[in-house]
């Protein structure tokens, strides 16, 4: 019996030390993720939440960058992909004033962010009237919560995106509006206000070697 009870406990002993160094493992390679059941047609928002997608941050080094091809929207052309992810007011004016390292500015509105393999390319906007409706669709039936977080994205700026990592579907050379979505999570604020919305990566805010 004395000798079971020792498998015993020294079996638990290596099970636990093979998740806490899986832990640890997960640990060091950070993960941006977006909800993958999502399309343009509602700016993104999961109605499910039920898929994630998620890419190590250090993977993108083996994907490549595209522009996003020209679409059209209600018969006027725009270049980008709208998305309905955040940021901070406070971080837009630290773009402008050039404090990001590794971001350029092309002064009309435009940011390059080239480094640790990732390559993008995306620009700031109020929301439009079509991003307020679907807001206020969502929160009809939520007055509680209709209000902070119209007034969170009335008091910041949305991501679109212009250049993008080829990441789901590399063999079609073109990039997909989930493609446009991961990559502004990349720069998006941690903390998503909008149900359906998958929390930002902020990689804005940390250094280098972390990202």
């Amino acid at each position: 019996m004395g000798g079971s009870n020792f498998l015993t406990r020294k079996s638990t002993f290596f099970l636990i030390l093979g998740l806490f160094s899986l832990l640890l493992c997960y640990g060091e390679a950070p993960y941006v993720s977006i909800y993958d059941d999502t399309s343009d047609s509602n700016f993104g928002r999961s109605v499910s939440r039920g898929v994630i997608r998620a890419v190590r941050l250090d993977r993108f080094s083996h994907y490549r960058s595209l522009p996003v091809e020209r679409e059209l929207l209600e018969g006027k052309g725009f270049e980008g992909y709208l998305t309905p992810l955040v940021l901070d007011d406070q971080k837009k004016g630290r773009l402008e004033a050039g404090l990001y390292k590794g971001i350029l500015s092309d002064g009309e509105g435009r940011f390059s962010l080239n480094r640790n393999g990732v390559d993008i390319v995306f620009s700031l906007e109020k929301p439009n009237e079509a991003l307020y409706r679907e807001i206020d669709a969502y929160y009809e039936e939520w007055p509680e919560w209709h209000e902070p977080v119209r007034n969170h994205y009335r008091d910041n700026w949305v991501i679109r995106i212009h250049r993008a990592e080829n990441v789901f579907e590399p063999w079609i050379d073109r990039i997909t509006y989930n493609e446009a979505l991961l990559s502004a999570a990349l720069i998006a604020d941690e903390d998503q206000w909008l149900w359906g919305v998958h929390d930002g990566a902020d990689i804005l805010e940390k250094p280098l070697e972390q990202n």
